[in-house]
């Protein structure tokens, strides 16, 4: 090349707007503008449902383990204290009362560990919202 030249400047290449690279649907453009991070309303669903999955396993892993030991629902949840409380008063209370002291235990244990309040509170809890 001879110096002093210049290089040709570029042509500016037009892009086909979002209407025009779906075939002209207006919805589709739109839909996609409404799915965060770049993800299809399909993909937003199946990571909904994914999560879900995993809440349901979670909560099935929970539910099995107070069948072996009530309490245990709690440690998992990492709640040492409340969890051999559990396992300790669900022995005392299976020696005492046979299975329905066992089970009775465990179901206190697994709703505290599910939702944070205790069996008397689930039911006392809707009692008075009712009663408002």
């Amino acid at each position: 090349m001879p110096t002093g030249t210049k290089n040709p400047p570029r042509r500016a290449v037009s892009r086909p707007s979002k209407v025009a690279r779906d075939g002209g649907s207006l919805a589709a453009a739109r839909q996609r503008e409404e799915a965060p991070r770049g993800r299809t309303p399909d993909q937003e669903g199946e990571r909904t449902m994914a999560q879900k999955t995993g809440v349901v396993v979670e909560n099935g892993v929970r539910l099995f383990s107070e069948a072996l030991l009530p309490g245990t629902s709690l440690l998992i949840d990492g709640d040492v204290k409340s969890g051999l409380a559990h396992a300790g008063i669900g022995l005392l209370a299976a020696a005492v009362f046979g299975p329905l002291g066992w089970v009775a235990v465990a179901a206190d244990s697994y709703s505290r560990s599910v939702t944070g309040k205790s069996l008397t509170e689930q039911f006392s809890s809707g009692r008075a919202e009712g009663a408002r």
